[in-house]
Order: C-alpha cells, then sequence, then structure tokens
C-alpha cells in the first residue's frame, strides 16, 4: 500500500475514533479524490457515513469497496448493519451470511443474522443460528440472550427463560437482558416474578419505556387495576405517540367500566399534537368500536379537510362508513379503495373494501380485489374466508370444499386428567381457577362477544395445575384432529398439516345471560376451538339454538346463501375444533348461570 495512502486511512480511523466524524471525512474525500478505487478507503468512508445517520450513502460505498475486494467479511457485516437500519431485512440477511461465508468464526456476524431470522417470522432458523453462536461461544452473554429472544419468538417459554436466566448470569445488571428476561417470564406464565424484574429495571434506566409499557401488562393481568392505568399514563407521558400504550390503556378502562374517560389519553395528546395521523385513527377506530359512528366519521373528515390524509385514515373512514350501512355503504369504497391501493396487500383495507364490495352485490369486483392477496398469501385466513363467501354467493362449488362442516369440524367430549374420576370434577376445578383471571366488568370493545368478561394474557401459559392439566388435554386432541387430516391435500386447512403445532393465543369467555358472540374468524390461527367448561342446564338440554356454537354464516348482509352449516350444542367437556377460517358465532341465551368456556388457536410451528 502506498506510505501516503496509509498514513491517510490511519489519520482519517484516529479521528473516526475520536469522534470527529467530520474530519475524518473530510480526510478521506482528500484520499478517494486520489485514489477512488481504494477499498479501505471506500469502507472508512461508508462507516463513517453510517455513523453520521447516512445508512444509503454507507451501503453505496461497501458494496463499492465489495466489488472491488469482495473477501472483507467485516465489510459484509457492516453492510448487513446499514441495511438492518434501514429496515431491509432480508438484504441484511444475505450480508450477514456472506460475511459468514469468508469468516465462520465471525461471532458478531452469527448473532446477527440469527436476530434477523427471528425478528423476520422465522423463529425456528434463527434458533438454529443462535444456537450455533452459543456453542462456538458459551460465555457469550450476548449470544446467550439473542438465543433467549428467539426461543421466545418460538413459543418456547420454559427453554427462553432459561437462556436469558444464563445470560444475566454472564452481563449482570445488564437492563436490555433483565428486560428480555422479564419479557420471557410473563409469558411464560410467571407474572409476578416478571413485575419484580420490570421494576428492578426502571430503577435502573427510568427512562426505558418497554419496561414501563410492560409493567403495566402485568400489573394488569395480576388484577391492579389501577396501578395498571397509573403506569400505562406514565408510558403516554414519556412517550405521548406510543399508539400502543393509548390502546392498552383504552382497553383497560372500558373493561372497567370506564365509559367515560376510556378515550382521555387520545383527546389530552391531540389537543396538543391535533394532526397526528396514527392517533386519529386509532380514536376513529375506538369510537367506531363503540358504536359513536357519526363522531368517527366527522374527526376523520375534519381531519382530512386540514390536509391530514394518510392510507390509515382513508381505511378508517371507510371502515366508519361502511359500519353505518344504508345509504352510506356505497361511500365506503372510494377511500377504502385509496387506502388499499397505498398499503399492503394484507392491510385491513383491503379486506374491507373486499366486505363492502360483496354486502353492494359487486362480486365480481370483490374477486378482483381479493386476487393479490390470495395470490400472494395464500394460507391468509382472511383471504380464505372471504373467497370461501363470494363462490358461495355465486353458487361456484368450489367453495364446498372451504366450508364442508362434515369433513373440517370435530366435536367431542375429552376424556378427564389423571386423578379425576369424571370431566365434570376436572371442570370444577378449572371453573374455580378461571374465575380468578376475570376480572372485568364488560366485554373487551375490540372484541366480537356481547353480554359477558374475556380474560387477558395467555391463559394456556398460567402456572396453575387445573390450567396445566388443561393444555395438556387440548394438546392431545389437536394432535389426534391433525392426524386425522389427509397428507398433501390443497384444501386450505389441510394443506397447512404439520406434526408440530403451537398455541398462537387461548384465553377464557364468561358470558351472562343474553350474551352472544358476533360472527367472526380467526385471522391469525390455523386451527380453532371452544372448550366448554360450565353450560346451563338451559343450553345442554335445550331444544333451541339458544347458547349453542354456529358455523358458516357471516357477520355480513350476503342474502339467503349465506347460512349457518353446523350447529354445536354445548356440554361440558366438549371440544369443538374447526378451521380459523371458518365463521362462527354463538346465539344469545337466556340464563342465571353463566357460559364458561376456553378458546385457542394453534398454528403450524
Amino acid at each position: 500500500m502506498n506510505g501516503e495512502l496509509q498514513q491517510g486511512l490511519g489519520t482519517a480511523l484516529a479521528a473516526l475514533r475520536a469522534g470527529r466524524d467530520g474530519e475524518a471525512q473530510a480526510q478521506l474525500d482528500a484520499l478517494l479524490a486520489r485514489w477512488p478505487n481504494d477499498p479501505d478507503a471506500l469502507q472508512l468512508s461508508g462507516m463513517v457515513k453510517r455513523k453520521r445517520g447516512d445508512q444509503a450513502g454507507a451501503i453505496a460505498l461497501f458494496r463499492r469497496s465489495l466489488e472491488i475486494r469482495p473477501a472483507q467479511p467485516h465489510v459484509h457485516h457492516s453492510l448487513g448493519n446499514a441495511y438492518l437500519a434501514l429496515g431491509r431485512k432480508a438484504e441484511a440477511r444475505a450480508a450477514y451470511a456472506e460475511a459468514l461465508r469468508h469468516a465462520p468464526d465471525n461471532l458478531d456476524a452469527r448473532i446477527a443474522l440469527g436476530e434477523c431470522e427471528f425478528e423476520d417470522g422465522e423463529a425456528k432458523r434463527g434458533c438454529a443460528t443462535l444456537r450455533k453462536a452459543i456453542k462456538q461461544a458459551p460465555e457469550n452473554g450476548r449470544a446467550w440472550a439473542s438465543y433467549g429472544r428467539a426461543l421466545r419468538a418460538d413459543a418456547r417459554h420454559e427453554e427462553a427463560i432459561e437462556a436469558l436466566l444464563r445470560a444475566a448470569q454472564l452481563r449482570p445488571g445488564h437492563v436490555g437482558t433483565l428486560y428480555n428476561l422479564a419479557v420471557a417470564l410473563r409469558l411464560g406464565g410467571r407474572v409476578d416474578e416478571a413485575r419484580l424484574l420490570l421494576e428492578e429495571c426502571l430503577k435502573r434506566n427510568p427512562d426505558l419505556f418497554e419496561a414501563r409499557y410492560v409493567l403495566g401488562h402485568c400489573q394488569q393481568e395480576l388484577g391492579e387495576v389501577e396501578a395498571a392505568a397509573r403506569t400505562y399514563r406514565a408510558a403516554i407521558a414519556a412517550r405521548p405517540t406510543a399508539r400502543d400504550a393509548h390502546d392498552s390503556l383504552s382497553r383497560l378502562l372500558w373493561q372497567h367500566g370506564d365509559a367515560q374517560g376510556y378515550l382521555q389519553s387520545y383527546g389530552e395528546v391531540l389537543s396538543a399534537m391535533p394532526d397526528e395521523a396514527p392517533l386519529l385513527a386509532d380514536l376513529a377506530a375506538k369510537l367506531g368500536q363503540a358504536g359513536r359512528l357519526d363522531e368517527a366519521v366527522q374527526l376523520l373528515r375534519e381531519s382530512m379537510a386540514r390536509g391530514v390524509e394518510t392510507p390509515d385514515i382513508a381505511f378508517r373512514l371507510g371502515q366508519s362508513l361502511a359500519a353505518r350501512k344504508d345509504d352510506w355503504l356505497a361511500e365506503a369504497v372510494a377511500p377504502l379503495r385509496s387506502a388499499a391501493e397505498a398499503t399492503p396487500v394484507d392491510h385491513g383495507a383491503r379486506y374491507e373494501l373486499i366486505r363492502v364490495l360483496m354486502e353492494l352485490g359487486r362480486l365480481d369486483e370483490a374477486q378482483q380485489a381479493l386476487a393479490p392477496l390470495r395470490s400472494a398469501k395464500p394460507a391468509d385466513q382472511q383471504g380464505v374466508a372471504l373467497q370461501a363467501l363470494i363462490w358461495r354467493a355465486l353458487g361456484d362449488a368450489r367453495a364446498d370444499p372451504l366450508l364442508d362442516t362434515d369433513a373440517l369440524v370435530w366435536a367431542g367430549v375429552l376424556e378427564p386428567p389423571p386423578g379425576y374420576g369424571d370431566i365434570a370434577g376436572f371442570n370444577r376445578d378449572l371453573a374455580a381457577a378461571l374465575d380468578r383471571y376475570h376480572r372485568g366488568q364488560r366485554h373487551p370493545i375490540e372484541q366480537t362477544l356481547r353480554g359477558g368478561t374475556q380474560t387477558v394474557g395467555e391463559l394456556l401459559d398460567r402456572d396453575e395445575p387445573a390450567i396445566r392439566a388443561l393444555r395438556g388435554m387440548l394438546a392431545r386432541a389437536v394432535t389426534a384432529f391433525i392426524a386425522r387430516m389427509p397428507d398433501g391435500a390443497d384444501q386450505p386447512l389441510f394443506a397447512r398439516k404439520a406434526h408440530d403445532f403451537r398455541f398462537s393465543g387461548s384465553w377464557s369467555v364468561r358470558l351472562a345471560t343474553q350474551g352472544y358472540h358476533l360472527s367472526h374468524i380467526h385471522p391469525s390461527g390455523w386451527i380453532s376451538s371452544c372448550y366448554y367448561v360450565a353450560v346451563p342446564e338451559s343450553i345442554a338440554q335445550g331444544s333451541d339454538d339458544a347458547g349453542c356454537l354456529v358455523l358458516g354464516k357471516s357477520n355480513l348482509d350476503l342474502g339467503p346463501a349465506d347460512r349457518v352449516l353446523r350447529t354445536i350444542r354445548p356440554q361440558s367437556g366438549l371440544l369443538a375444533l374447526f378451521p380459523s377460517y371458518m365463521y362462527h358465532a354463538t346465539v344469545p341465551f337466556e340464563s342465571e348461570t353463566p357460559r364458561l368456556t376456553v378458546a385457542f388457536d394453534v398454528v403450524p410451528s
């Protein structure tokens, strides 16, 4: 290497390490003016760009350096970091993989690759990559912490806790590791321990927003409603535009009877930031969920008149107009179409547009709007559900295998777990355990149940003997249900057949007299369910459909073709399993005795 060039690179590197970025950049610009193809000057200039926030500029320089000298694992690694900073995860993964190809012992690149994989939805792949990292460096705290996060993403909560405990031992006092351990503990049902650890995180770093927000979840799940509300409000005070914190506070207050104050946080922030589009859209959605559709429409139209126009604003306007039905239904098409064209193919605006077109009888247009989604994401449960409805409305026989309730639905009474003589005795203990988690006073505003309460958090992860026993019973029933599925079938339920599965959501619902469920599907599931814990005699022995589970009929106004295809009469100990894309509802009933159920979704693991 030219001595003058080498000296100049050393000067630039020293300036960069000392934090004198401008001086380093000026030195490198001068060097590149004379030696424009020097890979070291190019990559070092990329490091300066990256440090100053110019990720695109850094990427261009790293790539030029690699074109000249491909075997630079550290530059591939830096390139991956720059891609990741821009959210370009696929390119980041490719860069980290290339770094490992050139330097298989590059631990940082291996960790970064594994983190990218599980954050990109490939939890098992991320676990495998990070398992190699901890084998390579068994005393590396960062490797163990990342491995724990990957296990958590794969819903392997006990293993995640063990990995993160090891990371905490190797990184004593590291707040990020303690926070991730707390999250794993909460998801593993150890909510008390999670709360204590989050409080410790906040003592060490009072500005850690995420810890405060998750602490609110823990307090809510432990029944500490006032404390949870204070914690969510503190999180909002620290980060006023945090949508999730507003949402959590609003849902908490609504379920515990505060019909006046449940939207107060939105109003307080929007009074100071009236054009904050995400919060405006969220507030409109909340108003719509409470049936205050005129207020939602007015809020959104006034916002748009001020020039606040985003796809989410258009989506919520169309959604609110559609919910008003009658003459407003046709008016919903334009904003929904605008939002659908400006958002990803599986955005809620597209689903809502399709539903509106169907209710207007414009089935060909609905099919046209659905086609890109079905092509891009054939397993998308909302897409399958809407396709079945369109085909059925058109009299197309292709709907039949999607809605064949004889082949796709199973219902049967489960055997009790060991130690119980009958299922009734087990369900009495289970009902007592569930009662401790039904702490709300009314239905969740965003859910389909009416006239009842629903538990919060992942029910089947609770560390309760009766709930652990129930989980085992349900897992055995699901395993048998999957085993009966044909192999290699195109039918959407059967096409996802996998022997390994995981619970992706679980909760309990307690319906009071006149309670019911609106017809709905479970967009994030594969197989959905209802297990009946306690059933009023008037339902179990009834002669009508009151309190029954009905499948096949949607919540849309589609005419006589949209009808109930199967009715399941509840009884204590009965489990019903069905495709997550299949519309289902509960018929209202009259009884002094509540109807108590556990529901869950599973997905292929």
